[in-house]
């Protein structure tokens, strides 16, 4: 399938590296980055977080979750088989969030109502200088 390709190691490492290559362009101008991505490999985590420290910004990772039920629900409502596939190889290439300090992880339950009050406490605020 098209999504084959997206697990390959080498085309996986390729689009991180990527993601990470143009996050420094942003922490070099002194800005803070949000990257959204599954991050699914301990490794791809710890080097988001390396690259933080380098810039002299904090790390935070935020990882969703859902009751399984939730997530077959919302995927068989996008189209059943393929997402469900996806979901599955996603899942069967998570490793367990190790070697983050609790400041460093959050966990954002996204199967019901979303509580961000403890998310947004964690998060900077906004600059007054920059404009939104």
């Amino acid at each position: 399938t098209d999504w084959e390709r997206a697990f390959a190691p080498d085309f996986a490492e390729a689009v991180y590296a990527e993601l990470l290559r143009c996050a420094s362009v942003v922490l070099d101008s002194g800005r803070a980055v949000v990257l959204d991505a599954c991050f699914p490999l301990a490794a791809q985590r710890v080097r988001a977080r390396e690259l933080a420290r380098r810039a002299g910004h904090p790390f935070l990772f935020v990882e969703c979750r859902a009751e399984a039920s939730t997530v077959d629900a919302r995927l068989a409502e996008r189209g059943g088989a393929a997402w469900r596939a996806l979901a599955r190889r996603l899942a069967e290439r998570w490793e367990p969030v190790a070697g983050l300090a609790p400041p460093e992880h959050a966990v954002l339950r996204t199967d019901g109502p979303l509580d961000l009050g403890p998310l947004e406490a964690r998060l900077p605020a906004w600059p007054e200088e920059l404009p939104e």
